[in-house]
């Protein structure tokens, strides 16, 4: 996997693994970074620059993705790691918990759209019809500005800057990208949240992208926390995002 960034911490008891949303960058984790990086060592893949490089038949992309992080994780030989994921970094986090039963300490998802109901699902496939037409730049950014931004709490500008990164990454490969998000909608969650066993927290946007209730009641040792911001918490209020991640996963924590 390219453009893999790995900031080791000789002494660090725990690695945190900092997975990204659709049609984002690892750059989206930043603040997570700069207030980490003394403590922990931190891996950050970038599974966008997968999505541009994939060659495959695109009902392959999900797993292909899923498959690169694996071998990616694999290959730094990591122990005691914690999954960070957000938006559909999220789901990637799950989907790779499968795998790494005894090594990750637990899952942090940041303002994941899940468990999808049928109304969501049947909403998130009129989407992706949308954006597969002439106008789909037009749609996307709608999208951006009606479900992701929160006036009263973001930051305008960046969130602009944020907007064009997001739509520049969807432009460089439309049907690629666009595939990745219906293939995301099919994940399980349900299931994989049910029968997750390692510390599981969410954090929630205002509003949440996500079934809190529905949650809770998938898992009853599920941490939720809700931050004032819009989708992008961690670029919006990492003053308030960044210590629920060490938090979570203290021994004790869940009784």
């Amino acid at each position: 996997m390219n453009n893999i960034q790995y900031i080791f911490q000789k002494n660090a008891p725990t690695t945190l693994i900092f997975l990204h949303g659709w049609c984002c960058s690892p750059y989206d984790y930043l603040f997570q970074i700069a207030y980490f990086k003394k403590e922990y060592s931190i891996l950050l893949p970038n599974y966008s620059q997968t999505v541009l490089d994939f060659k495959l038949n695109s009902e392959q992309l999900f797993l292909w993705c899923v498959s690169e992080l694996k071998t990616c994780i694999e290959s730094y030989q990591l122990k005691n790691f914690i999954l960070i994921g957000h938006s559909m970094g999220g789901i990637m986090a799950l989907a790779l918990s499968e795998y790494f039963k005894t090594q990750s300490l637990g899952c942090v998802i940041i303002d994941t759209a899940m468990p999808l109901s049928q109304e969501r699902r049947q909403s998130y496939n009129a989407l992706i019809t949308e954006l597969n037409t002439d106008q789909g730049k037009d749609v996307l950014a709608a999208v951006f500005d009606k479900k992701w931004v929160n006036l009263a709490h973001d930051n305008a500008s960046l969130m602009i800057q944020k907007k064009t990164e997001m739509l520049s990454m969807w432009n460089q490969s439309r049907s690629h990208f666009t595939q990745l998000l219906l293939a995301a909608t099919q994940f399980d969650s349900v299931s994989a949240i049910k029968n997750y066993t390692s510390p599981l927290m969410y954090i929630a946007a205002e509003p949440a992208n996500g079934d809190i209730m529905a949650l809770r009641q998938l898992n009853p040792k599920l941490q939720v926390a809700q931050i004032q911001s819009g989708h992008f918490i961690m670029q919006n209020a990492p003053e308030a995002l960044n210590p629920k991640v060490p938090e979570f996963y203290i021994p004790g924590i869940f009784g």
